[in-house]
């Protein structure tokens, strides 16, 4: 199970971000992005904490599994409504 990628998926989204701007952060391309949220790749533990940094998150919420409060919180209020999360959480 790609953890990580759900996590950084779900960040990105309810940010509002897009696959390419957060790879230009990453200085990357697109696809870099794509690669990590769907599990075909893994990024170093540099890239690790840029993506942290930028959504604002301990390195540890970033990599824990769905069943802790970024993944799950996160994945399931972005399911629900992005706004109505992006309230809860940025409120």
């Amino acid at each position: 199970k790609n953890e990580i990628g759900e996590n950084i998926k779900a960040l990105r989204k309810l940010n509002g971000k897009t696959q390419g701007e957060l790879a230009e952060v990453l200085g990357g391309k697109k696809s870099l992005v794509s690669n990590y949220e769907n599990g075909y790749s893994m990024p170093d533990i540099y890239t690790l904490i840029k993506i942290a940094d930028y959504f604002d998150v301990s390195l540890d919420e970033l990599v824990e599994e769905n069943d802790t409060p970024v993944g799950r919180f996160f994945i399931t209020a972005y399911a629900r409504q992005k706004e109505t999360a992006r309230k809860l959480i940025f409120a």
